[in-house]
């Protein structure tokens, strides 16, 4: 379950409403769609849900704040100020039924700890009001190096404003088919039910697609009826099916929109220049060190000098392989984390920790001499005392495993 709000700000949410000073019927909407237009600060939305007996019941309740102020009743710590403050939709309280359960379900937790930047969060709340019409209806396409945060990003977002998405991982031999329809077995009997895109459009939901240029080639012109909210159909449907407002598409590749990648990848295919005429295009660039030290900062580790050149390491190496192609491996964000993780749970534990946490997250290097021996020369460079050369690194690198004798243990010798 996504992080909810204490009963005090929902109390407080639902006064700054009553104190708009607005009549109910101006200050409240009650609907199954999202309703579409610009509306005063604090308007309420009751978001329901039509039963199977055709009436209506409230899964939860959105009111229509500044970016800021969600910002605020969610808890941020980070500059506030420095992100836009346009209206969105922000979801505050919930029903206890199973409608409600299931929209829950489907937010994600948020990452306190993650650090958007300010100008992927102001495009992506303009795809999320523009309404799904012919000609107006727009997507979001984000590409750049692996881990420069791009899925993140929509995650944060949507879970700061308590949305609810469908999330679809694209791969190399996907069918269209599968996107649409999930086929199982459960006891010798086959059975079908709605795939990711289906799922998405019937409940009125966002469809975040993570690795989209790995989709099939056909399957990306079929984004431009659901982007512009047309009617269209499925071979296997017996109806039409329509997107509806709360229906947005949030893209993600390696892949520009000229069809060059980016980083060590290579996408299915260029994508459809029809769809891409469709989507905002959003460029995340690469890791440098200003970012790399805000994601050690963020999670939780001093940024001492040590950090600050283990940051500086991970920077070069992945220039080195951006423009050089020396290198086959690039480091993330998740990279570099896990490096300082493995560094601090291991210092004092083997002899060269900061070696030993490189060779657990670049494993190129274990198997190719030439990477490795251009990687001890960044880290010569970057991390190293400038005394030692690649000679002396690559002597600790072949003892970087050695276990330090623990004072407990010495202390258990001496006393034998």
């Amino acid at each position: 379950m996504f992080n909810s709000l204490s009963k005090e700000t929902i109390a407080a949410i639902t006064s700054a409403s009553k104190a708009t000073g607005l009549p109910d019927e101006q200050r409240v909407i009650s609907s199954v769609e999202m309703p579409e237009g610009v509306f005063p600060a604090y308007t309420i939305w009751r978001m329901l849900e039509k039963t199977a007996d055709g009436s209506e019941s409230i899964v939860g309740i959105k009111a229509y704040i500044p970016f800021h102020d969600a910002l605020k009743y969610r808890g941020y710590k980070g500059d506030i100020n420095a992100m836009p403050n346009k209206m969105v939709w922000f979801a505050f309280a919930f029903n206890q039924n199973a409608a409600a359960v299931k929209y829950q379900q489907c937010v994600q937790d948020l990452d306190e700890s993650f650090r958007p930047e300010p100008r992927h969060i102001n495009l992506m709340i303009d795809v999320l009001s523009q309404p799904n019409t012919p000609g107006y209806g727009r997507g979001y396409y984000g590409w750049g190096e692996a881990g420069t945060g791009k899925t993140s990003t929509a995650h944060w977002l949507t879970a700061v404003l308590g949305q609810a998405i469908i999330q679809l991982n694209c791969k190399p031999n996907m069918e269209v088919e599968e996107m649409f329809v999930s086929h199982s077995a459960h006891d010798g009997k086959w059975s079908t039910c709605n795939g990711p895109i289906l799922q998405a459009l019937e409940n009125d939901w966002p469809l975040v697609i993570d690795e989209m240029d790995l989709a099939p080639g056909e399957f990306i012109p079929a984004l431009n009826n659901m982007i512009e909210g047309r009617q269209f159909s499925v071979s296997f449907l017996d109806h039409m099916i329509k997107a509806r407002n709360g229906f947005k598409v949030f893209g993600f590749g390696n892949t520009g929109g000229a069809g060059l990648e980016v980083g060590m990848y290579n996408g299915r295919s260029q994508l459809d220049a029809s769809s891409l005429d469709r989507m905002y295009k959003d460029y995340y660039t690469p890791l440098d060190q200003e970012k790399a030290e805000l994601i050690v900062s963020s999670r939780g580790y001093d940024l001492d000098d040590l950090a600050k050149k283990i940051c500086s390491f991970v920077v070069k190496i992945n220039q080195s392989v951006r423009e050089e192609h020396s290198l086959s491996e690039m480091i993330s964000p998740r990279g570099l984390t896990a490096i300082m993780q493995s560094i601090q749970i291991n210092t004092g534990v083997v002899r060269n920790p900061v070696l030993y946490a490189i060779g657990t997250v670049m494993g190129s290097i274990l198997e190719d001499k030439e990477s490795l021996e251009k990687v001890f020369a960044i880290y010569a460079l970057t991390v190293a005392e400038s005394a030692k050369d690649v000679r002396e690194i690559t002597n600790e690198w072949e003892h970087r495993y050695e276990i330090l004798e623990s004072e407990a243990n010495s202390t258990e010798q001496k006393g034998a």
